[in-house]
């Protein structure tokens, strides 16, 4: 039975995987037919990419799941818990898919409408599935949260903050614009070495990457060897050498 059930869970990944990523590709490959309304531009604090990009890999995502659940469900043994919550979840997130897709397409859906939906889709998922925040650690909070009341909105709360929200460690990330990329020479996943002026300024520096001819010319080939090496050059094999 865990076998059984472990194969049908590589199946079903390899079906999201598969869907998602050639509903992906396909959008990739079509992009000069709805680039128009679909492709983000390279202006703006946030714009990371060097060439206009489609901003609806959110369709593929969600193309993904949906071929699964239409296979659970098409398939002999119908569908079990897993499939029922699956096929909720998909539907609570729906509120959020269509705020993020009306953006994307129209580029005029304001950041409180689509933090809205997105919390909408967090109450949503609470009431069909009955998974809610009841615990937070908190003393003389977590007694609170056994309340629908307050569990229900609080977890849509946390739901629109984490979708929303963006955190490296305990650093703060810094967007630089793709005309700045080009003029350093630089491209995206490039370390970068950081430093401060005394009048305020920062400063970044490509980090070069060095290859072996780059260290060995800083080597002075007529230097004498260490003399803690020179003792191999006279010892006598005791046997069992490797060569």
């Amino acid at each position: 039975m865990a076998a059984r059930e472990l194969l049908e869970g590589a199946l079903g990944l390899a079906v999201v995987l598969a869907v998602s990523g050639g509903v992906a590709l396909l959008l990739a490959l079509t992009q000069r037919w709805h680039g128009r309304l679909t492709l983000d531009g390279l202006e703006g604090v946030q714009k990371a990419h060097s060439r206009p990009t489609a901003r609806v890999g959110g369709v593929a995502l969600l193309a993904g799941p949906v071929a699964l659940l239409g296979v659970v469900y098409a398939s002999a043994h119908g569908a079990g818990h897993g499939a029922v919550l699956l096929n909720r979840l998909c539907v609570a997130g729906l509120p959020a898919f269509a705020a993020g897709l009306a953006e994307d397409l129209t580029k005029r859906v304001g950041v409180l409408f689509r933090l809205l939906a997105t919390m909408a889709s967090g109450l949503l998922a609470c009431a069909i599935t009955g998974v809610a925040l009841t615990r937070l650690d908190i003393a003389g909070i977590d007694p609170l949260l056994h309340s629908w009341w307050l569990a229900l909105p609080l977890t849509a709360f946390c739901v629109g903050g984490v979708a929303n929200s963006i955190k490296m460690g305990n650093s703060t990330a810094v967007v630089i614009p793709p005309p700045v990329l080009k003029e350093l020479g630089i491209g995206a996943g490039q370390h970068l070495t950081l430093d401060t002026t005394a009048d305020g300024k920062i400063v970044l520096t490509p980090k070069r990457k060095y290859v072996l001819a780059d260290m060995i010319a800083q080597c002075d080939l007529k230097a004498a060897p260490p003399a803690d090496l020179a003792l191999w050059d006279v010892a006598r094999p005791v046997g069992g050498e490797v060569i």
